[in-house]
């Protein structure tokens, strides 16, 4: 079955919206365009799956069944296969609008505007012209990330880079990053392994987001893996203090095993914010190599290099014309706290420039909410409290004194609840 280049996903319950489909077909087809329509119904993600298309131009309200973001959410799951999606909806409301934009879609456009149905157009052959051969080639490719990529205006991150250096051309196999949540580990951890130049493999596997067995993680012990640490893989580990002290102990017992040749091919890189499982590892093995990433806020002449770097990204990953902060504004947002560290400047930057490039919103009160919002959601100094000692015992219990998976459904690192654990046996 030939790929459909492009669906298209309105309301057609409201007569505006079931005149833009046809109009929008009579279009395509007369361009030669392969173009359906597709009824609202319980499933219509499953028959935008079936028919694989290109692109999906999509309304926010699909009826009383489901919405354009949880639509596009569902879609993302498909990987390199998934379409880009184009907005096209009379939803107003500015919040959907960046959540739509900052989960993939091309654009965001309201039906009502007079130029509604020739932006929809000029954007599909946009997008079909990037995409000649494959639908892989229209998303562009990744560059890795090298240490020459980060931002070192400051002198503290500068002797960061200068260390990653030296670690890359030095004999160690293991690194130990140690960095507050959102300082970007995972990041520095790969810009050091493409620093070193190597002929291996390289993985990134957040404990946090995955429950593997050791053997999973390393590959070694599996039967037929080709991706071995020790041989073949380079694996950064974040997050280490999910771990319950199993993948620490099975590296510490098979170091010899694991790194056989010289010079190393493969190295292990580990990653947490928590002292108690950086002083574990380096416990173990003292030779490894230790960077310390310092917060944000020690580095406060970074931030404006890093804002810019963000509304770049958010140009290019939105289509929009996102422009540039004011000298004030920088200097504003250079004075302020980050408790989420650079992650939090990120998400709070890409945000609010998309929302002021769709609304017009004074730039300085849309970047003060979406910060508000940022550090509300994720609940900064929540996530130092203790789990209640009863509960955790309870959940512990639940999921079979598997600690990672206890930590994760009370929203918790391994630390803390062994913390917890310990305190309520004693």
């Amino acid at each position: 079955m030939m790929q459909e280049e492009v669906c298209v996903v309105l309301n057609e319950r409201e007569p505006t919206k079931a005149k833009m489909a046809a109009t929008l077909l009579a279009h395509l087809k007369e361009q030669n365009i392969t173009a359906s329509r597709i009824d609202i119904g319980k499933n219509v993600e499953k028959i935008i799956k079936e028919r694989c298309p290109k692109i999906v131009v999509l309304d926010y309200l699909l009826g009383d069944v489901t919405t354009g973001l949880d639509l596009i959410q569902g879609l993302s799951k498909l990987g390199a296969e998934r379409p880009q999606v184009i907005f096209l909806t009379d939803e107003p409301s500015i919040q959907v609008a960046v959540s739509a934009m900052r989960a993939g879609a091309v654009n965001y456009i309201q039906i009502d505007n007079p130029n509604a149905l020739s932006t929809t157009i000029a954007d599909i052959h946009s997008i079909l012209r990037s995409s000649k051969h494959n639908q892989e080639s229209t998303r562009r490719k990744r560059k890795p990330i090298a240490l020459d990529d980060l931002v070192a205006q400051s002198k503290s991150s500068s002797a960061l880079i200068q260390r990653c250096r030296t670690i890359a051309h030095s004999s160690s196999p293991i690194t130990i990053i140690h960095g507050p949540a959102g300082s970007g580990r995972s990041i520095l951890a790969e810009a050091l392994f493409q620093e070193r130049g190597v002929d291996s493999h390289y993985q990134h596997i957040d404990l946090d987001l995955n429950d593997l067995t050791v053997e999973s993680i390393t590959g070694l012990g599996r039967k037929g893996s080709l991706l071995k640490l020790g041989s073949t893989l380079s694996l950064t580990i974040d997050h280490a203090d999910a771990d319950d002290g199993e993948l620490l102990n099975f590296i510490d017992k098979s170091r010899s095993q694991i790194w056989t040749e010289e010079p190393n091919q493969s190295f292990l890189t580990i990653g947490s914010s928590v002292n108690e499982t950086i002083q574990a590892w380096h416990r173990l093995f003292p030779e490894a190599a230790l960077i310390t990433i310092p917060a944000l806020s020690e580095r406060g002449e970074d931030i404006s290099a890093l804002a810019q770097r963000f509304l770049r990204e958010a140009h290019e990953g939105s289509h929009l014309k996102i422009k540039p902060f004011e000298p004030d504004l920088m200097l504003w947002l250079s004075k302020q706290s980050w408790p989420g560290d650079i992650a939090e400047l990120r998400a709070v930057v890409f945000e609010s420039s998309i929302q002021h490039a769709l609304s017009g919103s004074d730039p300085k009160q849309t970047l003060g909410e979406c910060k508000e919002r940022w550090e509300r959601e994720h609940e900064l100094r929540r996530a130092d409290q203790l789990p209640d000692p009863l509960l955790a015992s309870l959940m512990l219990e639940q999921y079979g004194h598997r600690y990672r998976l206890a930590a994760a459904a009370l929203g918790t690192s391994v630390q803390r609840l062994h913390k917890v654990i310990s305190g309520a046996v004693s």
